[in-house]
C-alpha cells in the first residue's frame, strides 16, 4: 500500500480496504495526518491487485469487511510497531532489500511525477522543457496524493527538483493521470519496481 498508494505507516494500519473504494478511487480519511483527507485514484492493475489482497487479508484476519489492516487487540501504537516489524522480518530494510516502507512511499513520487513526464532528479532527470504550468501542476498533484498542502514538500520525495528526463514527450494531463500509480525512488528504486512487477505479473 506504501508502494501503490503511497500511504503513511499509520493510514496503512488504519486503512479498511473494503469500505475506503468508491467511485475508482481510494479515501484516506483515517489516519490522515492533520486530519487531510485525500482520494487517490486506482488506474492500474498493480494498485487494483494491492487492494484486493488487502481485502483477503482483512477478510482472514477479522472474519468482517469493516475491519481494518491491524490485528483485532491492538492499540494504534502497538499496530505500528506490529507493521513495522513485519516488514523488517520481510526484508525491507536498507541492509536487506535495500528499500523501507518510506521509500516506497518516495517510490510513488517518483512515479507519479514520471506520469506528468516529470523526472525526479534522484532519478535522473534533466532540466525540464516542459512548461512551468505543467511542472506546477505535477508537484501540486504529487504533493496531494502524498497527503501535503505545499506542492514545493515534494522536493523531499524526489530530490531538490523533480526534471523532466531527455527525450521524453509530454502527454496530456488526462492521460497522465490515467497512467500513474505504484512505483519507485530515491535508493530503493529498483527494488520498488520489482515487487510491482511481481504483483503485476501472472502467476
Amino acid at each position: 500500500l506504501q508502494c501503490a498508494f503511497g500511504l503513511r505507516r499509520k493510514e496503512v494500519v488504519m486503512l479498511q480496504p473494503w469500505l475506503s473504494v468508491s467511485a475508482g478511487v481510494l479515501r484516506i480519511e483515517r489516519g490522515a495526518k492533520g486530519g487531510r483527507a485525500r482520494a487517490i485514484p486506482i488506474h492500474t492493475p498493480f494498485q487494483a491487485g494491492v487492494l484486493a489482497l488487502a481485502r483477503e487479508w482483512v477478510t482472514r484476519l477479522h472474519g468482517r469487511r469493516g475491519a481494518t489492516l491491524a490485528p483485532a487487540g491492538l492499540s494504534l501504537r502497538q499496530a505500528l510497531s506490529r507493521y513495522s516489524y513485519v516488514l523488517g522480518k520481510a526484508g525491507f530494510t536498507r541492509e536487506g532489500l535495500g528499500v523501507t516502507g518510506h521509500g516506497m512511499r518516495n517510490g510513488f513520487a517518483c512515479r507519479l511525477l514520471e506520469a506528468w513526464g516529470v523526472v525526479a532528479s534522484v532519478r535522473g532527470g534533466v532540466p525540464s522543457e516542459l512548461p512551468p504550468a505543467v511542472t506546477d501542476a505535477a508537484l501540486r498533484a504529487t504533493s496531494e496524493a502524498l497527503g501535503h498542502s505545499r506542492p514545493r514538500i515534494v522536493s523531499a520525495y524526489a530530490g531538490s527538483m523533480p526534471l523532466r528526463s531527455p527525450g521524453a514527450s509530454p502527454q496530456t494531463p488526462s492521460v497522465r493521470r490515467q497512467r500513474s500509480g505504484a512505483g519507485s525512488g530515491s535508493s530503493s528504486s529498483s527494488c520498488s519496481a520489482s515487487w510491482e512487477r511481481r504483483f503485476s505479473s501472472p502467476s
